[in-house]
């Protein structure tokens, strides 16, 4: 599995230029994609517990009890 910013880079530094990217502006695009995968995997597939449910302890920055 390769990761996008990876990818993104990989294809920045290119040896031939005809695989490079063809303007700075395609190339922020794909960092900012990048970036939005990687904030999608992070937050949308967490879990919130019920509420009452015990966390180990952990508390939530907005529930201080």
């Amino acid at each position: 599995m390769t990761l996008p910013t990876s990818d993104a880079i990989t294809r920045a530094m290119a040896k031939r230029p005809a695989d490079r990217f063809q303007s700075y502006d395609e190339f922020v695009m794909a960092l900012e994609a990048a970036r939005s995968q990687y904030l999608v995997g992070r937050f949308v597939n967490r879990t919130v517990p019920a509420a009452g449910a015990k966390t180990g302890g952990i508390k939530s920055w907005f529930r201080r009890s």
